[in-house]
């Protein structure tokens, strides 16, 4: 996400990863700059298919999948998810 000023950037944070959730997407960040045509925010999408193995339980793309040794085809929040389901 590029937003106009930071005070549009402090609203967005408080969305946290419902952001990359919103455009289904793996990650998201969020820098202040020029934005398209003067609008309050714009978002840009960047294809990590050849970067990033997509987790086998919500198919996002992330450099995380793999990090939690118990659960190697998951993101690190997937695996948190499944461990949480199974307790």
């Amino acid at each position: 996400y590029t937003v106009a000023d930071a005070a549009t950037k402090a609203k967005l944070e408080a969305y946290g990863v419902d952001l990359a959730d919103l455009v289904g997407c793996g990650e998201y960040s969020i820098v202040e700059g020029a934005t398209a045509g003067g609008s309050a925010a714009t978002v840009e999408v960047v294809d990590r298919r050849e970067a990033y193995a997509a987790c086998a339980r919500s198919w996002k793309r992330r450099r995380d999948v793999g990090s939690d040794p118990e659960y190697p085809d998951l993101t690190a929040r997937d695996a948190a998810a499944v461990r949480a389901i199974s307790a």
